[in-house]
């Protein structure tokens, strides 16, 4: 029964030290709850959309702890483009119905974001 034996062995513990003084290297990998690619969530399609798109207003959902500051930066970041004029929107949670069964569409945040006249953004609708 060597394998449940209560003698343990003794080991034996060296640092070197170069390895001990050298310093962690931290590495950011762009997770930062205010990066770009953390703001805006998908483009928003409707018809009304469309027709403010035509007029240099594109519509975006975000993440709900968005600010205007954060959205003006991600699209100024991601499409390249100036930004003169934002506009949030709440959408509460809808409550919904099917036979007896209850349930909930959740909320979203959209975010109208108005751009510098002559600029565009192609978003492939």
């Amino acid at each position: 029964m060597a394998l449940f034996s209560k003698a343990k062995k003794a080991v034996k513990k060296t640092k070197s030290a170069g390895a001990a003084s050298a310093p962690k290297r931290i590495v950011s990998r762009g997770t930062s709850k205010n990066a770009p690619g953390r703001v805006i969530v998908r483009p928003y399609m409707t018809e009304k959309a469309a027709m403010l798109a035509e007029k240099g207003t594109y519509v975006f959902v975000v993440f709900r702890n968005a600010t205007k500051n954060e959205v003006i930066k991600a699209v100024q970041a991601t499409f390249g483009v100036t930004v003169t004029r934002v506009n949030m929107i709440n959408a509460p949670e809808r409550k919904v119905r099917l036979g007896k069964h209850q349930g909930h569409v959740p909320g979203f945040k959209k975010a109208m974001v108005t751009l510098k006249k002559g600029d565009k953004i192609d978003i492939g609708a």
